[in-house]
């Protein structure tokens, strides 16, 4: 809609059954039928209404689906760094709980990746104990290894005051079992 100098209002549920199909073929396995999406729309749009309109979505967008997220940087470096899936969850716990406070914002998403990287690993010694070679990967992202410790003490000191507020609550319930697994020390994490 943004780079649309003026959008149809009309058009809003169109734009927005395209923008689901769009992203479930980038992102999931199976994607909708568009006969579904018509149906969905209870027949306020045809088939080759919505192909088209998906095409213009496509050009305005000029094609560009890639995101540079979080989370895909996330799952590179777990890849990398052999996270199981106790790791991995808390790692994405970790950057979950960051996405609520604001003050995670002044760092850069390669930090933020990076720190929870760090973060787990330090938590998971047992099974990192080379978790210093994830500063390596930094040398060619012009980042030093203190601003990623900064953020990792950053995000303990948010985990250790996490249960004050209620925002959190469905980030907790979500990760519950492993937070109980999880008993931090947080002293020990920060040396």
């Amino acid at each position: 809609m943004a780079r649309v100098e003026k959008f149809n209002k009309s058009k809003l549920q169109l734009l927005g059954i395209c923008s689901l199909l769009i992203s479930s073929k980038f992102l999931e396995s199976f994607h909708p039928k568009i006969e579904d999406l018509c149906s969905i729309c209870d027949g306020a749009y045809l088939k080759d209404e919505i192909i088209f309109f998906e095409k213009i979505l496509f050009q305005k967008i000029n094609y560009n689906l890639q995101q540079d997220n979080i989370l895909n940087f996330y799952d590179i470096l777990s890849l990398i760094f052999h996270f199981n899936l106790k790791d991995y969850y808390l790692g994405k716990f970790l950057l979950e709980i960051t996405l609520l406070d604001l003050n995670f914002f002044s760092f850069s998403r390669v930090i933020l990746a990076f720190a929870v990287v760090y973060l787990v690993m330090k938590i998971h010694i047992e099974n990192h104990s080379d978790y210093k070679k994830c500063f390596l990967y930094l040398n060619n992202k012009n980042i030093e290894e203190s601003q990623v410790k900064k953020c990792s003490k950053e995000i303990l000191i948010l985990l250790e005051n996490i249960q004050i507020t209620n925002e959190y609550n469905s980030s907790i319930q979500k990760y519950k079992l492993l937070i109980m697994e999880n008993n931090f020390n947080y002293n020990e994490i920060l040396k």
